[in-house]
């Protein structure tokens, strides 16, 4: 499947990211965070694909395509992280070698389950992060290639490493 045909799908099937369950304020703030990044990343000019994507025991947060340089479209597989405050570390910081290791495990599902062919990939998180504790301000830091590419994800097949478009 080619991005442009993953486009057109995404965007004749409606995606709930509605939870019909009680939501607990822990989850607010983050469901809150996530918006706040999609908006940011739509701002920047990506296209979102997926919010909240399962893919078998695992979620990642934002599927968005890159087009902010047209020689390297990329997937961006986006982890976002939302804080009320810094007092116990940013966001960054709570992506840890296991949480990493779910993020590309599941990346990895979802090129195999969507793309014939490999595709230029990153890795991204953002932070978001209450200006103040009582405020509904919020900051947003996006660290781009946030988590190394692996090398079993290069040894599959499922991405280029050359980003050129072809």
């Amino acid at each position: 499947m080619t991005i442009k045909e993953l486009i057109a799908k995404l965007c004749r099937k409606k995606q709930s990211t509605e939870n019909t369950k009680a939501i607990h304020a822990k989850d607010a703030l983050g469901i809150k965070g996530e918006k706040l990044a999609v908006n940011h990343l739509k701002e920047k000019g990506f296209k979102i694909i997926g919010e909240r994507v399962h893919v078998g025991i695992d979620e990642l947060d934002i599927i968005a395509i890159d087009f902010s340089n047209p020689m390297t479209e990329q997937i961006v597989f986006v982890e976002v992280k939302t804080r009320s405050s810094n007092l116990y570390g940013g966001g960054k910081a709570a992506v840890d070698k296991r949480k990493r290791k779910a993020i590309i495990r599941a990346a990895k599902g979802y090129m195999k389950a969507n793309f014939s062919k490999p595709h230029a990939i990153r890795f991204d998180i953002i932070e978001v992060t209450k200006a103040e504790p009582h405020s509904d301000t919020f900051e947003i830091t996006h660290h781009i290639n946030a988590i190394a590419l692996p090398k079993e994800i290069i040894a599959s097949g499922l991405c280029k490493t050359d980003l050129r478009k072809r």
